[in-house]
């Protein structure tokens, strides 16, 4: 199986709370950017109702393997999209198995609040 499928496979369930009809379940994670509370901008991902920092997330070091630190802590998506849709595929396999109930639970034993910022609030 490829990483884009993978990745968008229909059984796929997150353990950030996702209601039924959601335009972002764990099978579409759409990269932006975001501002929240007075700071730079910063590149996130949607998820039910939150938007996962992946700027918070590279400092913590879960995507030291995976991709370099400054595609995600910049504050446009120049260089992550400026990178190739093979690195867009590494970064959001990635992402969603630190998202996936049964995945990678290091972000989630992290602390989700460290990571995850209401939509709302964005």
């Amino acid at each position: 199986m490829t990483a884009a499928s993978d990745t968008t496979a229909a059984q796929l369930e997150s353990w950030v709370p996702v209601v039924n009809g959601s335009d972002f379940p764990i099978q579409n994670l759409p990269f932006g950017v975001f501002v929240h509370a007075g700071r730079p901008p910063r590149i996130g991902v949607a998820i039910g109702q939150m938007v996962l920092d992946c700027a918070a997330v590279a400092r913590a070091g879960f995507l030291d393997d995976c991709c370099e630190p400054g595609l995600v802590q910049a504050a446009r998506l120049n260089a992550l999209l400026a990178a190739g849709r093979p690195a867009w595929l590494r970064l959001r396999e990635r992402l969603s198995r630190l998202l996936r109930e049964g995945g990678d639970s290091r972000l989630r034993d992290a602390g989700a609040e460290h990571f995850l910022i209401p939509q709302a609030s964005v």
